[in-house]
């Protein structure tokens, strides 16, 4: 049979009154490279805090019940990848609450390839054709966080940043556009293009001289 109206959802207000209010305090990046790393947080609760539990992923590390909030994450070598840090905290009058962070543990120190299609080395390319698109390729086993572009008159050393892209083309992860435009001052430049990993590895291109007649 049919009813004639659905339950209505309702939000209590009053269970979430009283909750304690962690933050993070540190780690303060995404990216941890040595251990041991110190966990850090800060908390406000109307109702004195009896006890912290910390942990990384599903194991416990530390249960604190006074000040500092503090914890370390010892982790090997053969520990990789992104690991959740979790913090519980509950208090005097039953409330609790937990806070996460996504960190990547000890990634890769291999630099970015990365190279710059379009325009090719000592090629002119006229006002008119400005909107111009760079195609750049980029890979790296951790990914590809960002590609930039940029480039300086020669005998110039101010860099002039062209635009930064985070988004391959579709279906394509290797490859990124960036547009260049307006179009700069007759004269002979040094273009480059800049790869950063998800882990904050970054090279730049050798240069690509183009000029504007």
């Amino acid at each position: 049979h049919y009813v004639e109206k659905l339950p209505e959802e309702h939000c209590d207000p009053a269970a979430f009154e009283g909750r304690p209010r962690i933050s993070f305090r540190s780690p303060s990046e995404g990216v941890a490279k040595s251990s041991p790393l110190t966990i850090a947080v800060d908390i406000d609760a109307p109702s004195p805090v009896t006890k912290v539990t910390f942990y990384a992923g599903d194991k416990k590390l530390a249960e604190r019940t006074e000040t500092p909030w503090e914890a370390t994450y010892a982790f090997g070598n053969d520990v990789r990848g992104d690991i959740v840090l979790r913090v519980r905290a509950e208090t005097e009058a039953g409330k609790s609450a937990e806070v996460r962070r996504t960190i990547r543990v000890n990634p890769d120190t291999t630099l970015p390839r990365v190279e710059i299609l379009n325009p090719k080395n000592r090629q002119t390319i006229p006002p008119s054709a400005f909107p111009y698109t760079i195609q750049v390729k980029a890979s790296d086993p951790s990914g590809i966080a960002s590609v930039e572009a940029f480039y300086i008159l020669q005998g110039d050393s101010r860099k002039i940043t062209i635009g930064r892209t985070t988004d391959p083309l579709p279906g394509r992860p290797d490859r990124f556009s960036l547009t260049w435009e307006p179009a700069p001052a007759p004269g002979t430049y040094e273009l480059r293009a800049r790869a950063t990993d998800r882990t904050g590895n970054f090279v730049d291109t050798s240069p690509v001289t183009i000029v504007i007649p």
